[in-house]
């Protein structure tokens, strides 16, 4: 007899939001110390993302790559590496992606920002061999 195989992953149906910025983007937070000393705005998105709800956000940075038909740049101890390309990338339902770039219209405005649909798998552990 042959061994019954494994259950298949169940399938989730989820948009993956991908916003193109270089490292140098600031977001200035409210009051003098956030105009003086503003965040990294791909650190303010992962914060929003994180109060909205969102089920994943992550940052990616490059180390070669160009931002919005730029210079290509290159990180290096001796070059200033503030313009090299970053990635913010959310995973979540559409709607919610759409509902977060709406209420953020104003940090994204100007970014370059993808979307494309994705699927979660989620792979149940399989039960020991009796």
């Amino acid at each position: 007899m042959a061994p019954t195989p494994p259950p298949l992953p169940a399938v989730r149906e989820l948009g993956e939001l991908r916003i193109y910025l270089t490292q140098a983007d600031k977001h200035a937070a409210p009051g003098l110390r956030g105009r003086l000393f503003p965040d990294p705005l791909a650190h303010a998105l992962v914060d929003k993302a994180h109060a909205f709800g969102i089920l994943q956000a992550t940052t990616h940075t490059s180390g070669y790559g160009y931002a919005l038909g730029g210079a290509v740049r290159a990180r290096h101890l001796e070059v200033e590496a503030g313009q090299l390309a970053l990635c913010v990338e959310l995973l979540d339902e559409r709607t919610r992606l759409l509902a977060f770039c709406q209420q953020q219209q104003e940090l994204l405005r100007g970014k370059v920002v993808v979307f494309r649909p994705v699927e979660q798998w989620e792979v149940a552990r399989s039960l020991p061999e009796q």
